[in-house]
């Protein structure tokens, strides 16, 4: 991301970025739309539904939620990811902000958003991945968590999101000796 100065925890480990997950590009009426490949739904696990004042626990950092929000809807909401991660949208912007422990020089993100419809939101470890409205817009970011305890990667999510409706799934890892698409 060379538009903001960043730096993160694994350089330490001798390595500094990541892939995003596989997107499927399609075509809409002149807009291009992304989406993960649908192959990635393999790996869900344990649905639940999700309403407006609902908390998911992705049990060890890895999920995968969709949501629908109600047409004519012109309220505020937001989505806390632990303690340093903010998802909202209010008067027409969409918002990502990270704290400073969690966004290791990474700060915020927004775009303009007229309308919410839907969100599907993609969280693998360190990497989190947000489509917007059926993939019209995509926002990615690393985040780095403060886990509660030595292999403990549970990562709560609260949704605070008025008239919402929608599952969250848990999600396998991905195994690199297996062929998915």
């Amino acid at each position: 991301m060379p538009d903001a100065p960043s730096s993160n925890p694994t350089e330490a480990y001798g390595w500094q970025h990541a892939l995003t997950v596989p997107r499927r590009l399609t075509g809409n009426g002149g807009q291009i739309l992304q989406s993960p490949v649908p192959e990635l739904e393999r790996l869900r696990r344990n649905g639940r539904p999700l309403l407006e004042n609902t908390e998911f626990l992705l049990e060890d950092g890895s999920g995968d939620l969709l949501l629908t929000f109600p047409e004519q809807n012109c309220r505020p909401w937001k989505i806390q990811v632990g303690s340093g991660l903010r998802l909202s949208w209010e008067e027409g912007i969409l918002r990502l902000e990270l704290n400073a422990s969690w966004g290791y020089g990474r700060t915020f993100r927004q775009l303009a958003l007229r309308q919410c419809r839907s969100l599907r939101l993609l969280a693998d470890t360190s990497l989190l991945e947000i489509y917007v409205n059926g993939g019209e817009q995509v926002l990615t970011t690393r985040f780095y968590p403060d886990y509660p305890g030595q292999g403990n990667r549970a990562l709560p999510i609260k949704l605070a999101c008025p008239g919402i409706s929608g599952t969250g799934w848990q999600m396998d890892a991905m195994e690199t000796n297996r062929h998915y698409f």
